[in-house]
């Protein structure tokens, strides 16, 4: 009987030592790398650099591709957001950081920071335009503004398409005299 108790307990802690090795904690590269991950997806590209770096510092880690990847991917986000701190000291800049949102959002459409503001700064733009009676441009941007799932201006936008192509054709036919002072 004693045989027999010595043996249960035998296999249980084997059972028990054997889930404890399969659920252990994940390696500290994959601790860097969702972490990174993570960062990155959230739009914090200096942490996100800084946990890739720490991944790649790993044995066998220097050449990964996908970490080489991902921190010339920070790299290309952060040279794109210093550009928009530059740009947003010139008030006439909202086309330049338009085109500087559309370029981060390439390297990572996850960005719901940059995305948001793509879409309100677009909505700022087509408004203006519109009042310029620069319907084409107006147009465009509503487009821009509607594009996304997200965006709160979706209806509107595409309500003000319409009216800017019709006022555009009204101008074009000359039924729509433009205001000049």
């Amino acid at each position: 009987m004693i045989h027999f108790a010595t043996l249960l307990m035998l296999i249980i802690s084997l059972q028990i030592s054997s889930l404890h090795a399969q659920t252990s904690a994940p390696t500290t590269e994959e601790n860097h790398k969702a972490q990174a991950d993570k960062l990155y997806k959230e739009g914090k590209y200096e942490q996100a650099k800084a946990s890739y770096e720490k991944a790649k510092q790993l044995p066998r880690k220097e050449a990964d591709d996908y970490l080489i990847d991902q921190i010339a991917n920070c790299d290309r986000c952060i040279g794109h957001l210093k550009a928009l701190e530059e740009v947003a000291k010139d008030p006439n800049s909202l086309k330049i950081a338009l085109v500087i949102y559309e370029k981060i959002l390439d390297t990572n459409p996850q960005d719901s920071t940059i995305r948001h503001k793509l879409i309100e700064n677009s909505w700022q733009s087509a408004n203006q335009r519109f009042r310029e009676l620069d319907f084409r441009k107006a147009a465009e941007l509503f487009k821009k503004a509607s594009d996304y799932p997200d965006s709160p201006f979706i209806h509107k936008a595409r309500e003000l398409i319409d009216s800017c192509t019709i006022f555009q054709d009204s101008m074009i036919a000359g039924f729509i005299a433009p205001h000049v002072d």
